[in-house]
């Protein structure tokens, strides 16, 4: 698994739609908490492959309140009130945990590419959005996590096929 920074500007096209209905709700002033966002808002395609994370006292209280069906599939499970550093592999628990850490700290969004190699040397991408959502205007309460799997073929599938 490799994971790459991807510039709030550069963000594919459904994803910069939920991007601005967070930002029109005040989500970059901490204005906008759980109950001002509606997933149904999403792009239809994505809330599949949506999650949101409601924040605890610590990170290892963090639970999933909403796991969208697409995940279920990918992951094997339902993760529903689960903690999202529970995940299989540990690699991916582990990014998850820093990913969440950075959003939580710096009450800012955050997006990325990962790229995986899969069975049969096949290689995937998707694009991921990670929105704050605060219902004080102070911290963090729940962490919306949007993927988009549609995603061309990573550009370095033979730096991942090899291990590079």
């Amino acid at each position: 698994m490799k994971e790459t920074d991807l510039a709030l500007d550069d963000l594919p096209k459904g994803l910069q739609a939920v991007y601005d209905y967070w930002r029109g709700l005040g989500g970059e002033e901490l204005r906008c908490g759980w109950e001002q966002f509606d997933l149904s808002a999403i792009p239809s395609g994505l809330v599949p492959s949506t999650m949101v994370v409601d924040i605890g006292p610590a990170m290892e209280d963090n639970r999933y309140r909403f796991w969208g069906s697409q995940m279920t599939r990918i992951h094997g499970g339902d993760m529903t009130g689960k903690s999202p550093y529970e995940l299989e592999p540990r690699e991916m628990a582990d990014v998850l945990y820093k990913n969440h850490e950075k959003v939580i700290e710096e009450r800012a969004p955050s997006a990325s590419i990962f790229e995986f190699v899969k069975a049969a040397d096949t290689a995937h991408s998707h694009r991921t959005l990670r929105l704050p959502l605060s219902d004080d205007g102070e911290s963090v309460g729940q962490i919306v996590i949007v993927v988009d799997l549609t995603a061309a073929p990573p550009e370095h599938k033979q730096s991942l096929l090899s291990g590079d």
